[in-house]
C-alpha cells in the first residue's frame, strides 16, 4: 500500500508548445518546493427540476478549474524556466568571466503561447497539469532568512496518472534537480535608492539599511475563458489588464544619516519618483574568477504609495514603505544587471523543441539575480551590460561551470557595477565583481531583473521572439 508523504514528493516543470498537449518532465526539470496548493475542481451543475420529491436528482459535471501556488526558497540556480514564464521573453546569454553566462529576463507585452507542463509525483500517483500558465509571483526576504518565492499557477486540466499518461510514476523517476543549492540569503542583500533622474546608483551614497523586502508581479491573466474550443476545459489565459508590480520595504528603525530612510517618507508624501535596485550576491563563483552568482531586481521608476513612521509605544519607531513600479519616458542611469550560466545551459538555451535543447533563453542557472526599474521601457528583466526594454520579454541563460568555487566576495563585489537602468522589471544574472563605467542613460520605466549563474541545461518557459 502506498501512502503519500510530502517529503518524498517530486515536482517537475517544463515548457510546452501546444495548449492541451503535455510534455514529459525529465532530467533537469525538477523544482524544489516548500509546499504546493495546486488543486483541480470539477464544478457540479445542480438539478433544480421539481419532481414531486423533497430531494434533488443527480446533477451534471460542469467546468474544470485548476490552480494554486508553488512555494519555494529562492535559489540562484533552478528557477529560471518557471520565472521566465512570468516575464515572457528569454534571450541568448552572453559569456561572462570565461565560464559564466549572462541571462536577461524581459517582460513581454503579452504571454500568449507561453506555458508549460507541471507534474507533481505524490507516490500514490502523479498529478499532471498538461498546460500550466504562471500568472505571476511574489518574492520576500526578511532578516535572518532565505528569500522565498511563490508562483501562481492557472491550469487547463488535472490528470491523475499511475502507469499511463505522459507523466506517470515511471517517468517521474527520471526527474532530477539542479545540483547547485546556493540560496538567496538576507545577509547577501544590498538595497540602493536615489532620485529617478539622478546619477547611477552608487554603493557609497545610495545604500539604505532595510529589515526586509517583498515584491509582487501580477500579469493580470484572465484564466477562466471557457469556450466551445475546450468545452469544459479552459482556454489559454490571456492578459486582461496592466502588468502590476508592487513592493514593500521594511525598516527596523526610522533614522537619518548613512543608510537612513527619512527622505523616503518625504518622497512618499510628495510622490517623488525614485529608482532602486535589490542585489543578492552569492558566496560561490559562477564564473572562472570574479563572477559570483547573483540576482538583481531593477526598479527604474518607483513611487512610494503609503507608509508613515508612527510612535506605537516607548520603543524604537519602525515603519514600512509600500511602492508601485511603473514606466516613464524620462531617461535615468543605474547599474546594469546580468545573469550568468554554464556552457551546457547556453547550448540548450539557443535551441528549442527537443530534449537536448529545451527553449531559448531559460536554463537552470546558478547566478545571482537582481531586478530594477527604468523609465522608457516597460516592466521587464534586464541583464548586466545589456538593459532590457521596459516592455520586453524575459531572457535567461545559465553559466558554463556547473559548480563555482566557494568564496566570499568583498562588499564591493556584492554591489555590481554602475550602468544603465533596466526596464521597470528585469532580471539578469551577473558577476558581482564586475565594475563597468557608467552607461549611457537609457529610457527607464519598468521593473527588471538580472541573474548570474553557472552553466546548466536550458529549459525555458518563455519563448524567444
Amino acid at each position: 500500500m502506498a501512502v503519500a508523504k510530502g517529503f518524498l514528493a517530486v515536482v517537475g516543470f517544463k515548457k510546452a508548445a501546444t495548449w492541451g498537449t503535455p510534455v514529459t518532465c525529465a532530467s533537469g526539470d525538477g523544482v524544489e518546493i516548500i509546499s504546493e496548493s495546486v488543486a483541480g475542481t470539477r464544478e457540479l451543475i445542480e438539478d433544480m427540476q421539481i419532481t414531486g420529491m423533497s430531494s434533488q436528482r443527480q446533477g451534471d459535471a460542469g467546468n474544470m478549474t485548476v490552480g494554486g501556488d508553488l512555494v519555494t526558497a529562492a535559489r540562484y540556480e533552478g528557477l529560471e524556466p518557471i520565472t521566465a514564464q512570468v516575464f515572457g521573453t528569454a534571450g541568448t546569454p552572453t559569456t561572462v568571466d570565461t565560464s559564466g553566462y549572462q541571462h536577461k529576463l524581459k517582460l513581454a507585452n503579452a504571454l500568449d503561447g507561453i506555458f508549460g507542463t507541471l507534474a507533481i509525483q505524490k507516490q500514490v500517483e502523479v498529478h499532471e497539469i498538461d498546460s500550466a500558465k504562471i500568472t505571476g509571483f511574489s518574492f520576500k526576504c526578511d532578516a535572518g532568512q532565505r528569500a522565498e518565492v511563490t508562483y501562481r499557477v492557472a491550469g487547463r486540466n488535472l490528470a491523475v496518472n499511475t502507469s499511463s499518461g505522459t507523466n506517470n510514476n515511471t517517468t517521474a523517476a527520471s526527474i532530477t534537480l539542479p545540483s547547485n543549492r546556493d540560496f538567496l540569503l538576507f545577509r547577501q542583500l544590498v538595497v540602493r535608492i536615489n532620485a529617478q533622474a539622478g546619477g547611477a546608483l552608487a554603493n557609497t551614497t545610495d545604500k539604505v539599511w532595510v529589515a526586509g523586502v517583498s515584491l509582487d508581479v501580477d500579469r493580470s491573466v484572465k484564466g477562466d475563458l471557457f469556450t466551445t474550443q475546450g468545452g469544459y476545459l479552459v482556454d489559454e489565459g490571456i492578459q486582461d489588464g496592466f502588468t502590476k508590480v508592487t513592493g514593500t520595504i521594511t525598516f527596523a528603525k526610522y533614522e537619518t544619516g548613512t543608510g537612513g530612510n527619512d527622505t523616503l517618507f518625504a518622497a512618499q508624501l510628495a510622490k517623488t519618483a525614485k529608482k532602486m535596485d535589490w542585489i543578492f550576491t552569492g558566496d560561490s563563483l559562477a564564473g572562472a574568477a570574479t563572477q559570483y552568482y547573483q540576482w538583481v531586481f531593477n526598479f527604474p521608476y518607483v513611487q512610494f504609495t503609503e507608509g508613515t513612521p508612527q510612535v506605537g509605544g516607548p520603543g524604537i519607531v519602525t515603519w514600512s514603505a509600500n511602492s508601485r513600479v511603473g514606466h516613464s519616458t524620462r531617461a535615468c542611469t543605474a547599474a546594469a544587471l546580468d545573469h550568468v550560466i554554464t556552457a551546457l545551459a547556453r547550448l540548450r538555451s539557443e535551441t528549442s523543441g527537443n530534449a537536448v535543447a529545451e527553449v531559448p533563453g531559460c536554463a537552470r542557472i546558478r547566478p545571482p539575480i537582481r531586478a530594477r526599474t527604468c523609465s522608457a521601457q516597460p516592466l521587464g528583466l534586464r541583464a548586466d551590460r545589456c538593459p532590457i526594454p521596459r516592455w520586453a520579454r524575459i531572457t535567461v541563460s545559465p553559466p558554463r561551470s556547473r559548480h563555482g568555487r566557494r568564496s566570499t566576495p568583498h562588499e564591493s563585489q556584492r554591489s555590481g557595477p554602475p550602468g544603465a537602468i533596466s526596464p521597470p522589471v528585469s532580471a539578469t544574472w551577473r558577476r558581482a565583481s564586475d565594475r563597468l563605467p557608467p552607461r549611457k542613460s537609457l529610457p527607464s520605466g519598468q521593473f527588471s531583473a538580472t541573474s548570474t549563474v553557472a552553466p546548466r541545461r536550458s529549459n525555458s518557459s518563455a519563448s524567444s521572439r
